[in-house]
């Protein structure tokens, strides 16, 4: 597992660390990743690729509107790591980091891995999946989506969440500034994403994730109040 940590979000001294567990034993003792940027580290998604690397995608250089993306891989669970590299992507909006940008990579039951991103500027929060055929090394997006209120106003959406349905089609859920949780859908296997729409859950721009477990069923993880982020709650 992995997060950042530092003195306050944002601040120079926030860094990406990382803990395993291995079968059996206690998680180990948290190991600080990389220090090669004199900017704050932040958002670390781990993807397991098809070659059984770990990949860890994480962002630096100030906050969300000056974002860029790094991946670095090890073949022996966290002992040793690649040399940081940036990832290549091929965007249409306003995006200036490629790749997932908080909640975990998504492979569809065609094989496309999608990429749940989104960018922020002081008067626009839009989400973007991205797309990737090689694995995750490069990506490439067909736009950004929108989110509208029932009075037709757009909100502010970031940080999408993905699954899929039996029939193939895929959805995403998206923190918003508008108070609810918002939903995009996908009937093309991830290439091009519906306008969002407003859910009946609540949500106070605090981040969320969902995840399917083995028995089917889906379970998420929000915030469902309107002030601070408490409590944490599992639907």
């Amino acid at each position: 597992c992995a997060w950042f940590s530092g003195k306050e979000e944002g601040s120079q001294d926030t860094r990406i660390w990382y803990s395993v567990k291995k079968p059996g034993h206690k998680w180990s003792k948290a190991v600080k990743f990389q220090d090669e940027y004199d900017s704050a580290h932040w958002n670390p998604v781990l993807y397991l690729t098809e070659q059984g690397n770990v990949r860890l995608y994480y962002k630096t250089n100030g906050f969300p509107g000056d974002w860029h993306q790094y991946y670095s891989e090890s073949s022996d669970y966290g002992k040793t790591w690649t040399e940081p590299q940036e990832v290549s992507f091929t965007s249409k909006t306003g995006l200036t980091a490629g790749g997932p940008v908080k909640n975990k990579c998504f492979k569809t039951s065609d094989g496309l891995l999608l990429a749940p991103n989104s960018y922020e500027t002081s008067d626009v929060r839009r989400c973007v999946i991205e797309y990737s055929t090689d694995d995750g090394l490069t990506w490439q997006d067909s736009g950004d989506i929108k989110a509208y209120n029932d009075s037709g106003k757009e909100v502010m959406v970031i940080q999408p969440t993905i699954w899929e349905s039996k029939d193939r089609s895929l959805h995403a859920l998206l923190r918003s500034k508008g108070y609810f949780v918002y939903r995009t859908d996908s009937y093309d296997g991830g290439k091009t994403w519906t306008d969002a729409y407003r859910t009946s859950l609540i949500n106070n721009n605090s981040g969320l994730d969902v995840a399917r477990t083995s028995d089917g069923l889906l379970w998420l993880v929000c915030n469902p109040a309107f002030s601070i982020r408490s409590p944490l709650t599992l639907y």
